[in-house]
């Protein structure tokens, strides 16, 4: 075997490398690659080595030029039969000998065909052969193969009328005459226009526009409703009513109207050939025995076909083609949700892997790899329920020990996209000890009392206690309770390595300062705050202390001035807090705005939070999450916001 090492420059491709030894006179190599799918064997490489005791420098590598195919009859791509077979004709050249010359047939190879040498030129070859057709629609090409490779021809294309091929079968029409009927359309229909894989990519360039049916046989295959027998379906187009469209998007809605007096069995729609499934049919209300067809189609890039085939107990019928022009193909936009920075620091060994991907056409596949190695592979997605050009992909992945390395690489028609990186660190989890201080002030002795707050803590301590804190919570608390709670808290914090504080309440700002108001405070002025209330800066500064742990501070509190007796001074809303790493700050609503008293037990804000809380994912997400829903919820009067400085991903669940 030779060397084999990973391509540095393109992800899946590989560098081979072996030194031989030749004898004089002609040499030739090839290589044989094998993978769990299928084994493929290299076009051969020749070398002349001179006589011996002659100059080295005088090595030559040769290879011959591959075959070349021309037809001879037909000389044009499309053709119209009168019968169900035909007899085709064409000529090889290859200056090296044919290793073999095979015809297929609607893809389907026919066996390797006789060839005998021209009698008016060296190194060309004739083939010709009668073929008989199963289908309306047939295409077929000519594969020869020499020491340089496979070279394939032009295609072909036959139309067969209908009566030719069902000429032989007894005329009653009973049940398995239709479906065989509608078998022969629908699965010529599955094959006409669809991409050859055998086919060389020089060949492909070649023939183009080869799957596209020319203007004279256009008018036979296209004819309105082609096949129609007596009662079968009669299809008439409503959107588009013209044969070609140009599309600005990726999407259309197609519309026709069928007439079948006997009802209609199936209604099928073929897009470049290929089926797309039955269309949304509904009986017309204007018109007996009428039938309305919708369907939505996604098309890919550049020109597109479609065409219904509808089926009733008296035959199958085929629609005339409509043609739709897209633009040009754009390749997928990978957008990570989680992780959603790099490095990401993580306790567990694995991780739930969350993006999106924006692809104007059908997502082909999409392959997870991790250190290099593709870990998987997936090639049916879900797609957003406000977008269908945008996909939700979502995996679990297992991580090593350390450092690993996560691409994302989306594949559509336009070719492949890989992400950016994400590095994820795995440590195996210290046992986590959490704490929380949590208060719920709702009945204020001076100013408006507040309907949620109370209710509020006593749901976020139910779920911090599910997710494993030891919780300290108090109730319409007075200054001196609240400040001797923040004392026992601050006396437990380095006994554990993740702390949350969490208040509800009435909270203001005072000259660029948050205050968290007491039950008992009495507030006659704006200045009043810095005797009266709890600085939200007391807190932070404790947390500052202990950088190294996950330190969240939740502050429901930004609603109005109860105060209306001051004059001036009180601002609405809180103010961004400056504080160090370790720490991360979530405030109900947005700087300088207010949040309202919830409508239902809880407010708005924390309702939500504790919902996404229950989730396992990232602390980021959980504050996104809920931002996006408050927000939506509340018609955007109220968005959440968030200061983070944690040093690394953490999980409230996992």
């Amino acid at each position: 075997e030779p060397e084999m090492n990973p391509s540095v420059t393109e992800l899946g491709s590989y560098l081979l490398s072996k030194s031989l030894n030749f004898e004089p006179g002609e040499n030739s190599v090839y290589f044989v690659a094998t993978n769990g799918k299928d084994t493929v064997t290299s076009g051969k490489r020749y070398f002349i080595i001179p006589a011996l005791g002659k100059n080295a420098d005088s090595v030559k590598v040769f290879l011959p030029p591959p075959p070349e195919i021309t037809w001879t009859d037909p000389l044009v791509k499309n053709t119209n039969l009168k019968s169900s077979s035909a007899e085709i004709k064409a000529t090889v050249k290859s200056a090296s000998g044919l290793t073999s010359v095979v015809i297929y047939l609607n893809k389907v190879s026919q066996g390797e065909t006789e060839i005998k040498p021209s009698p008016g030129e060296a190194n060309s070859y004739i083939i010709e052969k009668t073929l008989s057709f199963k289908q309306v629609e047939n295409n077929i090409y000519i594969e020869a193969k020499n020491a340089s490779g496979p070279t394939a021809s032009e295609i072909r294309y036959f139309i067969c009328p209908l009566s030719s091929l069902t000429a032989n079968k007894t005329a009653v029409k009973t049940a398995p005459k239709v479906v065989e009927t509608t078998s022969i359309v629908a699965e010529s229909a599955s094959k006409i226009n669809e991409p050859n894989p055998r086919i060389p990519e020089n060949a492909t360039k070649k023939n183009e526009n080869a799957s596209r049916i020319s203007e004279n046989t256009t008018k036979v295959a296209e004819s309105p409703n082609a096949g129609n027998t007596a009662g079968a379906p009669l299809i008439t187009w409503t959107s588009p009513s013209g044969s070609n469209t140009n599309l600005d998007t990726y999407n259309a809605t197609v519309r026709a109207s069928i007439k079948s007096k006997s009802g209609l069995n199936s209604v099928l729609l073929y897009l470049n050939g290929i089926s797309k499934g039955e269309a949304d049919m509904k009986s017309s209300p204007n018109e007996t025995g009428s039938f309305l067809i919708e369907k939505n189609i996604n098309f890919g890039p550049g020109e597109n076909n479609i065409y219904l085939v509808a089926t009733n107990s008296e035959g199958a019928t085929k629609s005339e083609l409509r043609y739709f022009t897209n633009p040009s193909a754009v390749a997928p936009v990978i957008i990570w949700s989680n992780p959603a920075t790099s490095p990401a620091l993580v306790n567990a060994e694995s991780i739930n892997i969350e993006a999106s991907i924006k692809s104007p056409t059908d997502l082909k596949s999409v392959k997870l790899i991790v250190n290099g190695e593709t870990q998987t592979e997936d090639n049916v997605f879900q797609t957003s329920s406000s977008d269908n050009s945008i996909y939700n992909y979502q995996t679990i992945i297992i991580l090593k020990k350390g450092e690993n390395s996560i691409y994302i690489n989306a594949t559509n028609i336009a070719g492949s996209k890989i992400s950016e990186q994400r590095v994820i660190k795995y440590e195996p989890a210290m046992a986590e000890k959490r704490l929380a201080l949590v208060f719920g002030n709702s009945d204020y002795k001076k100013g408006a009392s507040l309907k949620n707050p109370v209710n509020d803590a006593n749901l976020m301590e139910g779920t911090l206690k599910e997710l494993g804190f030891d919780v300290i919570k108090r109730l319409n608390a007075g200054k001196d309770e609240m400040i001797a709670a923040i004392r026992e808290f601050t006396d437990k914090l380095p006994k554990y390595n993740v702390a949350l504080f969490y208040y509800a309440g009435h909270g203001n700002q005072v000259d660029g300062k948050n205050f968290l108001i007491p039950t008992d405070a009495l507030l006659e002025k704006p200045t009043d705050c810095k005797f009266e209330a709890i600085a939200v800066d007391f807190v932070v500064d404790e947390f500052e202390r202990y950088p190294d742990n996950a330190n969240i501070v939740i502050l429901d509190a930004c609603r109005n001035n109860p105060y209306a007796s001051w004059a001036r001074g009180g601002e609405a809303g809180f103010k961004q807090i400056t504080f160090t790493s370790g720490t991360v700050i979530a405030f109900a609503t947005s700087e300088g705005a207010t949040a309202a008293d919830g409508k239902g037990a809880n407010g708005l804000y924390t309702e939500e939070l504790v919902k996404q809380m229950n989730i396992p994912q990232s602390l980021h997400n959980v504050f996104l999450n809920t931002r996006n829903q408050v927000r939506k919820l509340s018609n955007n009067q109220q968005v959440p916001m968030e200061w983070d400085k944690l040093n690394s991903d953490f999980y409230l669940k996992k």
